[in-house]
């Protein structure tokens, strides 16, 4: 639906006996099948949670589909997703 938003967080350990969680999403490149100019899917990865950087849909069709380049391999072993409507 077109009021729904997406906002991604990838988390990853950074050592083995370290609990430091770290966005390897953040500011890594990005495409979706559609957005609105205004909520383009770079706010996906910008590191904000917020009603005003966020990545809309352009179009009511489903599937809506984003996808980040994490742009090397990680072990991943949390992610979060945060959702939700204007």
């Amino acid at each position: 639906m077109k009021n729904k938003f997406l906002i991604a967080a990838l988390f990853f350990l950074t050592g083995i006996q370290s609990f430091a969680q770290q966005n390897i999403a953040r500011n890594k490149p990005v495409t979706a099948t559609s957005e609105e100019a205004k909520n383009p899917a770079g706010n996906a990865v910008d590191g904000k949670i917020s009603r005003t950087s966020r990545w809309v849909a352009s179009s009511n069709k489903a599937p809506h589909i984003i996808e980040i380049d994490l742009l090397q391999y990680y072990t991943i072993n949390e992610i979060r997703i945060h959702s939700g409507i204007m």
